[in-house]
């Protein structure tokens, strides 16, 4: 598996940034090709998680948006999504399905946060998956696929930030009134409203 390594600018990657590990567990690697000083990134175990759960994973992002990040405040048990003609990018046959993505709270321990994910994605699928006040991981068969599932959801936080701001906007002028966006669930209520 290549990993970046840690502490290099993500927008400026050359080959040098990256190293080759072999896995046996989640907390059981070797470094098999790094640049001098390099060391894998302190997330390696997450990564290992996903590839260790699912053998079909072969490529994992994960990126520190702004988007994903205030998301990941605002569902704190995750996101159930339909009714957006872009969760077909997730491999869904029709807009009105139904994907979930989880939420899970940040933590520096990488070896127990690791296991809990492993744990929740024995008995589900998701295109990725958030860590509260961090960021969003996606996969794929490929990094091109994990790379449309990323770009999906990142338009998916992008409109129901936006929505949100309307929402406010909207009491402001006209007082609180019940806001349905497009088919999101929020667990503890029938239809997401603010």
């Amino acid at each position: 598996m290549y990993i970046t390594a840690s502490g290099k600018h993500k927008g400026k990657l050359t080959e040098k940034d990256f190293i080759l590990i072999r896995f046996f567990e989640v907390d059981k690697f070797e470094v098999l090709s790094a640049s001098d000083g390099a060391k894998p990134s302190y997330e390696t175990p997450l990564h290992i998680s996903m590839y260790l759960v699912n053998k079909n994973i072969k490529s994992i992002l994960h990126v520190h948006s702004p988007n994903s990040v205030a998301i990941s405040h605002f569902f704190p048990d995750g996101l159930s999504l339909s009714g957006l003609e872009i969760i077909k990018a997730f491999g869904l046959s029709s807009h009105e399905d139904n994907i979930h993505i989880p939420v899970f709270d940040n933590s520096q321990d990488m070896l127990e946060l690791s296991r809990q994910i492993m744990s929740h994605f024995v008995s589900m699928s998701s295109p990725g998956f958030l860590l509260r006040g961090h960021g969003v991981y996606s996969f794929g068969i490929d990094v091109n696929d994990a790379y449309i599932k990323l770009e999906a959801m990142e338009h998916i936080f992008e409109i129901i930030l936006r929505l949100r701001i309307f929402q406010d906007l909207q009491d402001k002028k006209f007082g609180k009134k019940k806001f349905f966006i497009l088919g999101l669930k929020d667990e503890k209520e029938e239809v997401y409203s603010r």
